[in-house]
């Protein structure tokens, strides 16, 4: 199947008196033609807000910080609203959670539907319209035409409200459809209906469909493929067998053991410890990323890190590239052993971009993680890139964990970076200059 969709490291805020809440963080993922992909997560965790930034539909306090979206390989991260709006119900539309605050009371259904049809079809008669409207009424599943003429929204159950939704929001047959949590405020036997309707619309109009849910077992029926979120971004992707039959993120585990089916035979429902963190101040460290963290304690084991949770994180002896000392800074990323608990190695070289936005001459902050005696010493470039301080460019000691401030004097074939810790005007002095200037470095008063 043809990507239909491409969101390519997505990060959306929102500035507010109390300060930036990061919505979204670094979110990067697809959306292949006539699938469903389900985004799970608990309450807060940026999933409605993903799908907004990719239709635009933001209050004026939020900003795209960083990434791209692509319908079709074409970027539209840059597009003006004007341009924007002819993407709307034609490529991709919306199925909102409370269909109460999407229906206008004071019109009928039918009006509100009709005036949908006319929107993207400005050209039909007055007879095709109606036609059209009789047509979306079919398509889910509302019959009784005549009466729904005269109806208005209170006169609705809240399962054909979300139909009359469902109804306009495929006026124009869009290609990708956002459904944001529909099934929500519906009982368990509408909602089962409701995910029929999906299923059955997206089989009939071969329609993409991003399905935004917090219940796992929605998820489970309704999509080909489960992202999962936390904390705003996505900590997990993988197709519904691969996600419920052989999880590898904990925090996808403490949602399986959420699942009522897992508490048969005992007194309470599991519920994941704690609160969901505050966006204002997320996390730093997440599986697969790198971070600087401190030793608090070493053990037989290896070292334990502070993380600021409740346990502490496990650096194992054989992970370490040299033996690390209590107080010490380490440079780590986070990883899933064999036996499915979280841990922390000091070889990041793996979890780090070879490619990065930056070019010859750009000043760029790192933290160094490895020193090899013949090539000079690694460095992390914002945590995820790949960057390498020759040896002919170290001045001083080095060590790691150390931060650094370089500049970038080579972008290699391959996406790496060398870099010098060395102030630009050091470069452009002359021999004599530069051995009075080493000299000066060295002292450390440069």
């Amino acid at each position: 199947m043809s990507e239909l969709l491409e969101v390519r490291n997505l990060s959306v805020s929102f500035d507010t008196p109390a300060g930036e809440i990061q919505a979204v963080r670094d979110v990067s993922f697809c959306v292949r033609a006539g699938e469903v992909l389900a985004v799970v997560g608990e309450t807060g965790c940026g999933k409605s807000v993903l799908c907004k930034s990719i239709l635009r539909l933001l209050p004026e306090i939020a900003r795209i910080k960083k990434g791209q979206i692509l319908l079709n390989g074409v970027d539209i991260t840059g597009y003006r609203e004007q341009d924007m709006c002819r993407l709307r119900g034609r490529f991709f539309a919306m199925v909102f959670q409370n269909p109460m605050t999407v229906l206008n009371p004071s019109m009928s259904v039918w009006a509100q539907i009709a005036e949908a049809v006319k929107v993207y079809g400005r050209n039909m008669s007055r007879e095709e319209v109606e036609q059209r409207v009789i047509q979306l009424l079919d398509l889910v599943g509302l019959e009784d035409l005549k009466k729904r003429r005269q109806q208005y929204p209170y006169h609705l159950s809240g399962g054909m409200q979300q139909r009359c939704v469902m109804a306009i929001a495929l006026a124009a047959e869009p290609k990708l459809l956002f459904a944001d949590e529909p099934t929500t405020a519906l009982d368990v036997t509408i909602q089962a209906q409701i995910l029929d309707l999906i299923k059955e619309v997206q089989a009939r109009l071969h329609t993409a469909t991003v399905f935004v849910t917090h219940d796992l077992s929605v998820a489970a029926k309704a999509a080909d493929r489960v992202a999962v979120m936390y904390a705003g971004k996505i900590v997990e992707i993988g197709t519904t067998e691969e996600i419920f039959q052989d999880s590898r993120h904990p925090y996808t585990w403490g949602l399986m053991r959420a699942l009522p089916a897992f508490a048969r035979g005992r007194d309470s429902l599991y519920s994941i410890p704690g609160m969901p963190p505050a966006l204002i101040d997320p996390p730093k460290l997440q599986v697969g990323e790198v971070a600087v963290l401190q030793v608090k304690d070493v053990a037989k084991v290896g070292a334990f890190l502070d993380m600021g949770l409740e346990k502490d994180l496990l650096l194992p002896f054989k992970e370490q590239n040299h033996k690390v000392q209590e107080g010490e800074q380490c440079l780590v990323a986070l990883y899933v052993d064999k036996s499915r608990r979280l841990a922390a190695t000091m070889n990041v070289y793996s979890y780090m971009s070879a490619e990065s936005p930056y070019k010859k001459d750009d000043r760029v902050r790192g933290t160094i993680y490895e020193i090899n005696d013949n090539l000079g010493a690694f460095v992390a470039v914002d945590d995820q890139y790949y960057g390498l301080i020759p040896k002919r460019e170290m001045y001083g000691e080095f060590h790691p964990g150390d931060q650094v401030e370089a500049r970038v004097i080579k972008v290699r074939d391959d996406g790496k970076l060398d870099l010098s810790p060395r102030q630009k005007a050091y470069m452009q002095m002359d021999t004599d200059e530069r051995s009075v200037a080493k000299e000066v470095l060295l002292k450390g008063l440069l």
